[in-house]
């Protein structure tokens, strides 16, 4: 195989890893034609660092029993969905403790909105470490637009506030 080659590729998968493997975009999680963010509910994870080794990372895998759409690389840390009650499976890690199952919400949401998932870690009765889950109201969709645009300083996946 040609060096360069190998070395291009080394280097393309070094910083695909560096980067943390997600994407911001919102990714389409309903049936039908492609709605803008007035017609749907965006709901947004986290991901972010406490530290150099301490990740934190909540996400959407599953509405409604349905996995939420691949991205190329990582999970889907923005979703939009249509109105309504959904049952939302929420994955999260943080630094290195993970969900062996996806712990289920049941969310009402409204068009045009945009909501954060929130988080909690506890202790659980067996004396370990368990995680709680909610949908925060952040904002009207155009809300959330001028919020990107007004802080080119956020770092996505950070919680909004």
């Amino acid at each position: 195989m040609n060096l360069v080659f190998n070395r291009y590729t080394i280097v393309y998968l070094t910083v695909l890893a560096l980067s943390g493997c997600a994407s911001f975009e919102p990714v389409k999680a309903y049936d039908g034609r492609i709605k803008n963010g007035k017609e749907v509910a965006t709901i947004v994870g986290q991901k972010y660092r406490k530290a150099w080794n301490n990740r934190v990372g909540v996400f959407v895998g599953r509405v409604d029993g349905k996995a939420t759409p691949n991205v190329w690389i990582g999970f889907p840390y923005v979703i939009q969905v249509d109105p309504g009650t959904h049952d939302l499976e929420i994955g999260g890690f943080y630094g290195n403790l993970y969900h062996q199952t996806l712990p289920k919400i049941r969310v009402l949401v409204e068009a045009g909105k945009v909501y954060q998932i929130d988080s909690q870690l506890g202790r659980t009765a067996n004396g370990g470490t368990g995680a709680s889950y909610s949908l925060r109201y952040f904002g009207k969709w155009e809300e959330y637009e001028d919020y990107l645009a007004k802080h080119p300083e956020y770092e996505r996946g950070t919680p909004l506030s």
